[in-house]
């Protein structure tokens, strides 16, 4: 955003870091917003509001299988866990925060064995999971469910627009309508397809034409 940038990463020993870098003056600078207590805790997903940052926690256990939080900070110090542990791929987007819920059953089947897990056993079980798309309403509280599946993977948001593939299917949301894009069924086959604040392009088929819709 502007000169600022978001950073989720892992230290040298594993530990989940999440940094915020700002790039206006002529030496980078770095601010460290949160830092996980474990090494095997990966930080994902960093996004923010104003001067409010969202984020999640995933860590695989290995009774109950992946687990993910969703965390809340103001970028001094002060984060607090607002989700279950049920709860991945936060983005904030239009005063808007938008996540997939992740049935327990689902978790509990990626659970292992091993004593030792890593970021990277993290980010692989992530990629296997598919759950309820919510989204809630940063001012008033109201929540909904924009989805019943999403592949956490496949999620993404910007501006008012929300996108997530679900069996081989790209599907698109308008926060600002509370109801499907005017382009919904277009993009159903997409085999590209991306979106910024103010437009979704596609393109389906051999991808030789891309497709843009403006919502502005």
């Amino acid at each position: 955003n502007d000169n600022t940038v978001l950073v989720a990463g892992a230290t040298g020993a594993g530990a989940g870091i999440l940094l915020r870098i700002d790039l206006s003056g002529s030496t980078p600078t770095r601010t460290v917003l949160a830092r996980s207590g474990q090494s095997s805790h990966l930080l994902t997903d960093p996004s923010a509001e104003g001067g409010t940052y969202y984020w999640a926690d995933v860590w695989l256990d290995g009774t109950q299988g992946l687990r993910g939080a969703i965390w809340r900070g103001d970028g001094a110090g002060h984060n607090a866990e607002i989700s279950d542990e049920t709860a991945f791929h936060p983005i904030e987007t239009h005063g808007t925060l938008v996540w997939v819920e992740v049935a327990q059953d689902a978790l509990a089947g990626l659970a292992v064995a091993a004593p030792a897990q890593t970021p990277d056993a993290d980010a692989q079980a992530l990629r296997l999971l598919n759950g309820a798309l919510e989204a809630r309403d940063l001012a008033s509280g109201q929540q909904w469910q924009v989805a019943p599946h999403a592949e956490v993977s496949n999620v993404g948001a910007a501006g008012s627009l929300v996108l997530w593939q679900n069996d081989a299917q790209t599907h698109t949301y308008d926060l600002a309508v509370r109801a499907p894009s005017a382009v919904e069924q277009q993009v159903r086959g997409a085999t590209i397809v991306g979106a910024t604040a103010s437009a979704i392009t596609w393109a389906s088929g051999d991808a030789t034409t891309l497709a843009v819709y403006s919502t502005r």
